[in-house]
């Protein structure tokens, strides 16, 4: 018995002496050691972890200005004196296959004009300032535009118009390019 308990004694004071080596630790350069060990067999060095690295890349930031002009011709029942609104949305998500996405969402909302009781006008504006951007050339831009019209109903926290419209605008196969202004003109009924 006393064999078998010095056995285990020396094997555990074996495996805690090289504990420390299985770490992570620093070289007196400052450099990162990884751990693992030598195979003799192949000759290549095997680590014993497998780090989570992300790639380098290089990002962009692309600033520029949608701008909306919306021409809206009034065939619903809507009093003169209540105010028309539109609002213009940008999205687009960038990405890779590598995993790595980031979404952004830009709107505006503003008062239209009425130039007669059957029509009002309303130009909008939406800088956007898209930072980290991966592949802003392959990153489509879909615009939509939101009218809402008539007296705001509150019912609580909720809010109702008398009359909505939501339409999407042409998908822009791109963020347009740094500095740019795209301008939609719009047509529509309500």
């Amino acid at each position: 018995m006393r064999l078998k308990t010095s056995s285990l004694l020396l094997a555990a004071a074996l495996v805690a002496s090289s504990l420390p080596a299985l770490a992570t630790t620093v070289a007196p350069g400052g450099e990162h050691l990884v751990p693992g060990y030598y195979d003799p067999k192949t000759g290549t060095f095997k680590p014993l972890i497998t780090p989570n690295v992300i790639p380098n890349v290089t990002t962009v930031t692309r600033d520029g200005t949608f701008v909306a002009n919306v021409t809206l011709t009034i065939k619903s029942d809507i009093p003169t004196s209540s105010p028309i609104y539109v609002e213009l949305d940008a999205n687009t998500t960038d990405g890779t296959s590598l995993g790595l996405y980031n979404s952004y969402d830009e709107s505006a909302t503003k008062e239209a004009t009425r130039t007669s009781a059957g029509a009002a006008h309303v130009s909008i504006s939406v800088p956007y300032s898209w930072p980290h951007l991966l592949t802003p050339t392959k990153d489509a831009v879909s615009l939509t535009y939101y009218v809402y019209a008539g007296t705001l109903v509150s019912a609580g926290t909720a809010f109702a118009f008398d009359r909505t419209s939501i339409q999407s605008l042409a998908t822009l196969p791109a963020i347009p390019a740094n500095g740019a202004t795209t301008t939609e003109t719009i047509g529509t009924t309500i």
